[in-house]
């Protein structure tokens, strides 16, 4: 069975000014979004994966590891994966920049890093 979550967000506007005959209001405005989603995890894939393909879940979660891993190795080599229709995942390289730890409020150096980015493809548009 998926696990559905419940998240809200809020968001706070503490200086909204409102003009109402020729006076400022300064009011507090509170708006709350909630989302529901439904979350698939590894197991529940590879079931997925297991009845539509009509294989056994054993063999289905063989090739669930070897896409993961080839994915995993190709982006190490800093190599694009383009699976058609799917999407593409991409490394990306961030510069080294200024930050401030929000404890101590010290300026400190956050190191050059990389990271994968994914853009869906035309098959996962909503």
């Amino acid at each position: 069975m998926l696990e559905e979550l419940e998240v809200s967000i809020i968001f706070c506007n503490f200086a909204l000014a409102i003009r109402s005959i020729g006076a400022e209001y300064i009011t507090k405005r509170l708006i709350i979004l909630t989302f529901k989603f439904t979350v698939m995890n590894k197991a529940e894939l590879v079931a997925a994966i297991a009845k539509k393909a009509d294989m056994p879940k054993v063999q289905a979660a063989e090739a669930l590891e070897a896409a993961i891993a080839a994915i995993a190795e190709a982006l190490k080599k800093d190599e694009n994966v383009q699976l058609i229709g799917f999407g593409t995942f991409a490394v990306v390289k961030k510069a080294a920049r200024k930050g401030i730890n929000p404890a101590t409020k010290a300026v400190i150096d956050i190191p050059a890093k990389k990271a994968v980015k994914f853009k869906a493809g035309a098959k996962l548009a909503l």
